[in-house]
């Protein structure tokens, strides 16, 4: 038993890592590590990165848990616990706030190719499958998902090859236009 008062115990944050982060990023809840995994397989997204120094609003709330670099632009978002949230006021930093919702963090397709994907982010595999297919999206372009798996000789399962790789940010999977499946495409990553 410990003899610190429960007011000042350490408490064991959980945090968030993929190769979008250089920095752990804070998980305050499932939903915002659901919408950490969907942004590192987003394709347009760059960068994701904890929200330095926090954001607060008036009433002590995260205005963002967490920020996402695209292109051109760097955007806190924030993730709300229920669908009718309203929109977030801009921050004091005047970084703009995008608001995702339950239900956008649950829209099918993309939620679940998403978890399909993630599931494989820690998968081995050998590293002559990854040198074959990404000479091979560097030869042919976008590819479909089966024959882009056709590259990896070496792997049990091809198609967890390339789901890993793109949980690596390897490569870009289109998740979003239907089930994940033989037609899906990929692409090879290019460096920002």
């Amino acid at each position: 038993m410990s003899s610190l008062p429960a007011s000042t115990r350490a408490v064991a944050v959980r945090t968030f890592r993929s190769a979008k982060t250089a920095h752990a990023v804070p998980i305050a809840s499932d939903l915002v590590e659901t919408a950490l995994v969907q942004a590192s397989l987003d394709p347009e997204v760059l960068v994701i990165a904890p929200v330095q120094p926090p954001t607060w609003s008036p009433d002590a709330h995260p205005v963002a848990h967490f920020v996402v670099t695209r292109a051109d632009e760097r955007i806190g978002v924030h993730v709300a616990v229920e669908d009718h949230t309203p929109d977030v006021e801009p921050s004091p930093d005047r970084l703009k706030t995008v608001v995702l919702r339950p239900a956008d963090l649950r829209a099918e397709p993309f939620a679940n190719n998403v978890r399909l994907a993630w599931a494989c982010a820690r998968r081995w595999y050998p590293a002559g499958d990854q040198v074959r297919i990404l000479r091979f999206l560097q030869e042919n372009g976008e590819s479909s998902l089966i024959d882009a798996a056709q590259a990896a000789s070496a792997s049990s399962d091809p198609v967890a090859t390339l789901m890993a790789m793109a949980c690596r940010d390897l490569l870009e999977l289109d998740l979003r236009s239907g089930p994940l499946g033989p037609e899906t495409r990929v692409a090879r990553r290019l460096a920002p």
